[in-house]
């Protein structure tokens, strides 16, 4: 392979990576704050029921057996933590949705190296020297058609997910919504192994 174009494919394909790593970051962090979502949510409806009505708090009778004994010492209790619980919630939302945002951005910049790969491809082929892939080496066509095919699969993860959070009810389906906001569902994960495999082929033996 001639060191141009060996050049333009490790170029290309280190961005791939960079950008995948970045992604698989990004998923990691957005996977903790949904649980601290569904936690919190959780725990925000199971102290929904120790709410004591104004009159209730200001001098009516409680029941001793059906009310904990702190919320009886302590009336508004259940109101602050309620508070609190909220806007942990709404704090933990907002994270995720910055991880959202983030994801978005990967995926623009996937279809951005899909671009240029692809114009790297034809700048090859006017020159009339593209090379044939090998065990130890990558060619730009298959460069570029990797990129290509993981470029399609993660714009379609990226509108998955913002499909996931838009059809979200943190008190009905959480665990549900928490389990498909984890997959990899348009993800070749197999074809990322073997690009990553390659890659680091080509890397030893051209060092």
């Amino acid at each position: 392979m001639p060191d141009l174009e060996g050049e333009v494919v490790n170029r290309l394909g280190q961005r791939l990576l960079r950008l995948l790593d970045a992604w698989s970051e990004h998923q990691d962090r957005s996977c903790a704050f949904f649980d601290s979502a569904v936690n919190l949510a959780s725990q925000r409806e199971d102290t929904l029921p120790f709410l004591l009505p104004l009159e209730t708090e200001i001098g009516g009778w409680i029941n001793p057996i059906t009310t904990p004994a702190i919320v009886v010492e302590f009336p508004d209790i259940a109101s602050r933590l309620l508070g609190k619980q909220t806007r942990a919630l709404e704090r933990a939302l907002q994270k995720l949705h910055g991880e959202l945002r983030d994801i978005q951005r990967i995926a623009h910049e996937l279809d951005g190296l899909n671009r240029d790969a692809l114009r790297e491809v034809g700048i090859a082929e006017l020159r009339g020297k593209a090379e044939e892939s090998t065990p130890t080496q990558v060619s730009l066509t298959e460069m570029a058609a990797w990129i290509d095919q993981l470029c399609l699969s993660y714009k379609r993860e990226y509108a998955r997910k913002v499909e996931v959070l838009k059809s979200m009810d943190l008190r009905a389906d959480s665990g549900d919504a928490r389990a498909r906001w984890g997959l990899y569902y348009w993800i070749d994960l197999e074809k990322e192994t073997e690009v990553r495999d390659r890659m680091r082929v080509m890397k030893t033996i051209g060092s």
